[in-house]
């Protein structure tokens, strides 16, 4: 049923719908944003949406701190805290940055915003390598006054707190993942990879970087690197 009999229409004359009949919420569509059909209303008379409709979840605000809207609930009504809101929490929260990974229970942790913050974690730092400390510059094993030889660098030069000692060179490359050998003298730190071919991943601080050489120029790799005694030197070899 759409039109429904006016009351008190009986001895009214003309018989049209226009006369006899008024409109039912039945064909009546909301005009609220958000707002859906209220059920068991068809047969309601004079239509408007404070009588035909109500407000879904669509239209609704959350207004607990820490509530979010919850997935598909917009067609939930009528809208309550309850109904279409939910404590936000890092559940379904995809990290961003990258190498980060969730952190434990973040599936209930709750939080104000879902952010690589609040609900993820950076990786662990890499250990930290054991080293023998020696005089000299970093060289393979087996070097002599004429040939001697060294994988790929990063080097730096003149700035304080990162090549003016071994310790401060030392701790620029210390979690470097491919560091076998660190060396300091004057206002330089070099450190050292297996590797003859330059390296590409330097660490920021300490960022140029250089091919090494090979003995015979084979390009293999250094198998063991020591120190080679020069003074004025000091090297750091990872154990």
């Amino acid at each position: 049923m759409v039109w429904q009999k006016k009351v008190g229409v009986e001895t009214t004359p003309g018989a049209t719908d226009d006369i006899c009949c008024t409109d039912t919420c039945a064909m009546y569509d909301c005009k609220t944003a958000g707002w859906i059909k209220k059920d068991d209303v068809d047969t309601l008379a004079d239509p408007d949406d404070a009588k035909c409709c109500q407000e879904s979840c669509a239209a609704y605000n959350c207004t607990t701190t820490g509530y979010a809207k919850k997935a598909g609930v917009d067609g939930v009504a009528p809208a309550t805290e309850a109904g279409c809101c939910e404590q936000i929490t890092c559940k379904d929260y995809v990290c961003t940055t990258p190498q980060w990974t969730h952190q434990a229970g973040y599936q209930t942790k709750a939080v104000d915003a879902r952010t690589d913050a609040n609900c993820c974690e950076a990786p662990p730092a890499p250990p930290v390598p054991s080293f023998n400390e020696s005089i000299g510059l970093c060289r393979e094993d087996g070097f002599t006054a004429t040939e001697q030889f060294m994988g790929g660098s990063c080097f730096c030069a003149n700035q304080t707190g990162v090549s003016d000692t071994i310790d401060n060179c030392w701790n620029v490359f210390k979690t470097w993942s491919k560091v076998k050998c660190v060396s300091q003298s004057g206002a330089e730190c070099h450190a050292f990879q297996s590797e003859i071919a330059k390296p590409t991943d330097c660490p920021t601080a300490c960022s140029s970087g250089k091919a090494g050489s090979s003995k015979g120029g084979t390009g293999n790799p250094v198998q063991k690197y020591v120190a080679n005694g020069d003074a004025g030197a000091t090297s750091r070899v990872v154990i």
